[in-house]
């Protein structure tokens, strides 16, 4: 590992790239502790933490995106909330591999999307970690009135933001290729469009924190949660939480024009990447079917979307997913579990 400076010296630097003490905050990094002065409402904290060789692979990920995503997991959790995202500390294991520039690099990506939704860097800590590099970020937000899991009703609709398994129709695409192959298609980003959505989707995702908001702000979102282990994982979370039973109709999830095209490339099924691919970082909520035209204009006045994938049951009735052919199957929880034994790279 070279880190011109030692430990001091990269703090100092860590300083100098995010300059002086922003909104919030009386008292950022060089002391103790960070002093801050949050806004009235209901403090949300949350965590997250990327692992080398768990969720991402320095082969597939620049800097940049490494600390884009990094800081993005986190602010989509204030985002399902209904949250406003302020504060961030960020603490990093750095592998032997690492140099300044690599570094520098992902503190370039977090002030990027840090900046784009106001949130303020303000401490944190740097650990030799000599074979894998890790990233662990808790962020700090608020809300007045949080939007949580458990307050899905039977009769209620479920619904998302956006398309689903992009992300995992990506990492798909990056494992499949041969080194030559990745290096081809990094060449042909933007001139193949699908190639270029899928590995954005995958490597840089966007938090839908406007989207939490103004769902939030209707005051009818009765559960809320954004998808990071799949469309069946979080059915299986509110259905726990809320204490009911979650009917999917497989035909109305939806999957991008691009994921079709992956899907069939790599000879898999684009279902499966939405069910349980997991990191599209969508939003899925519910709510009361007389509030549809509510919520629907909310979206719509931000530029966002909606999509009815389903409603809430009785408890006695499961998590059930119907095909287009009107078939019921039992919905397994099929997201990614660090504990379960099953290996599959998340990032």
């Amino acid at each position: 590992m070279i880190i011109n400076g030692g430990e001091f010296g990269f703090i100092d630097r860590i300083r100098q790239w995010i300059g002086a003490d922003g909104k919030g905050v009386a008292l950022g990094i060089g002391d103790d502790a960070a002093v801050l002065l949050p806004p009235p409402g209901k403090l949300l904290a949350a965590c997250d933490m990327l692992v080398e060789g768990v969720h991402f692979e320095k082969e597939y990920i620049s800097p940049w995106q490494l600390g884009w995503k990094a800081l993005a997991v986190n602010i989509s959790d204030i985002a399902a909330m209904g949250g406003v995202p302020l504060f961030a500390l960020v603490s990093m294991g750095l592998a032997d591999w690492v140099d300044d520039a690599y570094v520098e690099g992902i503190y370039r990506g977090m002030l990027d999307i840090a900046e784009r939704f106001g949130v303020e860097l303000v401490g944190g800590d740097t650990v030799r970690s000599p074979q894998t590099t890790v990233v662990n970020i808790t962020i700090l937000g608020s809300a007045n009135s949080p939007v949580t899991r458990s307050g899905a009703c039977p009769g209620h609709l479920v619904a998302v933001t956006g398309y689903l398994g992009r992300s995992a129709a990506g990492l798909a695409y990056l494992q499949k290729m041969s080194h030559e192959q990745k290096t081809a298609s990094q060449d042909m980003k933007g001139e193949i469009a699908w190639i270029d959505e899928l590995i954005k989707a995958h490597l840089e995702p966007m938090p839908r924190i406007h989207e939490g908001r103004a769902l939030a702000a209707t005051g009818v979102i009765s559960a809320m949660m954004d998808i990071s282990d799949g469309l069946a994982g979080e059915a299986h979370h509110i259905a726990g939480e809320s204490k009911v039973g979650v009917v999917l109709r497989e035909d109305a999830i939806p999957i991008s024009e691009s994921t079709l095209i992956a899907a069939e490339s790599l000879e898999c099924d684009p279902l499966e990447w939405a069910l349980s691919g997991g990191e599209d970082f969508e939003l899925v909520f519910t709510f009361p079917p007389e509030s549809t035209d509510t919520i629907r204009n909310a979206l719509s006045g931000i530029g966002g979307s909606m999509y009815v994938v389903g409603h809430i049951t009785p408890m006695t009735e499961g998590i059930v997913l119907i095909d287009s052919n009107d078939v019921k199957r039992n919905l397994l929880l099929e997201g990614y579990d660090h504990f379960s034994g099953k290996q599959a790279l998340r990032s």
